[in-house]
């Protein structure tokens, strides 16, 4: 009678668990906002803009130098798939190629990196696209509640601006 008693229990207390963590995950996506949608909602929303209407849209790796293209590899050892990252030496051709090159969106992921080398880093990016023959250079950086640009380098509206 205890060993039924015991197992009555434990499912007792696995659906209770269950339920509640199910609640709180609810609760969590459709309650909980972690922004106070201003400005920085509004920013974020550009930069998505920019992403989808963008000819490409690479990941940028500031700390290794390397780009990420979404193409893995098989590994047989254990059966996964890794992904395959490269260098901006080793794409020039990649690049040079493309037939599409209005816009380019370059995103990175949550990296600190000091404003003295962000800038550096942020206007050899630019030469090598514009190099490359993309006419619109855009760098944004990933953060917990959505995404920051950087650098929106666009010849066109540049000239425009300072025109006027």
């Amino acid at each position: 009678m205890k060993f039924t008693r015991d197992i009555s229990g434990s499912l007792y207390f696995r659906w209770n668990f269950m339920s509640a963590r199910f609640l709180a995950i609810f609760l969590f996506s459709h309650v909980c906002t972690f922004s106070d949608g201003g400005a920085s909602d509004a920013h974020s929303d550009l930069a998505m803009n920019l992403d989808a209407k963008a000819d490409m849209v690479i990941d940028f790796d500031p700390e290794r130098k390397t780009v990420d293209l979404g193409i893995t590899q098989f590994d047989p050892s254990d059966g996964s798939r890794r992904r395959v990252r490269f260098g901006l030496d080793d794409l020039k051709f990649f690049f040079d190629s493309r037939k599409h090159k209005n816009h380019i969106v370059i995103v990175f992921e949550k990296v600190r990196v000091p404003r003295s080398e962000m800038k550096l880093l942020l206007d050899s990016l630019k030469e090598y696209f514009v190099d490359r023959g993309f006419q619109r250079v855009t760098v944004q950086q990933h953060y917990a509640t959505g995404r920051s640009t950087y650098l929106d380098y666009n010849p066109a509206v540049n000239a425009a601006e300072d025109s006027e």
